[in-house]
């Protein structure tokens, strides 16, 4: 028995193989090409209650997925805050001003679904 690379084109069982096999990995491609990282997160959203006063709660609430996880970060808070979103994706999470915020606007940054998704809004800290 001849393999399939001895065996002439003109042989319908080996036409009709690598047309399937081509009909496959033209399939498999699409498939991939459709479905972009992080598809399932989607958007983040966040936004601050109020001003700060410097080492002061913070209260940031937002949404992103539902059911994952995220962080809150800036440089006028004392750490980052994490979170775990709700069935439908909304958060609030408790962060702490630095103590030593210089007043003024400063970014906060939300991180949703391992940095898949984010969003930026500002926090007002007054002196």
């Amino acid at each position: 028995m001849r393999s399939t690379a001895d065996r002439p084109m003109s042989d319908p069982s080996t036409a009709r193989r690598m047309l399937v096999g081509a009909s496959v990995a033209l399939a498999a491609s699409a498939a991939i090409a459709v479905l972009p990282a992080g598809a399932e997160v989607g958007t983040a959203r966040a936004e601050v209650a109020g001003s700060a006063t410097p080492g002061a709660a913070v209260v940031v609430s937002g949404s992103c997925a539902h059911q994952t996880s995220g962080s809150v970060s800036s440089p006028a808070l004392a750490s980052a805050g994490l979170f775990a979103t709700d069935q439908v994706g909304a958060f609030t999470v408790s962060v702490t001003a630095s103590p030593a915020a210089e007043p003024g606007p400063h970014p906060v940054t939300v991180r949703c679904g391992g940095d898949a998704a984010a969003a930026t809004t500002t926090i007002v800290v007054v002196g």
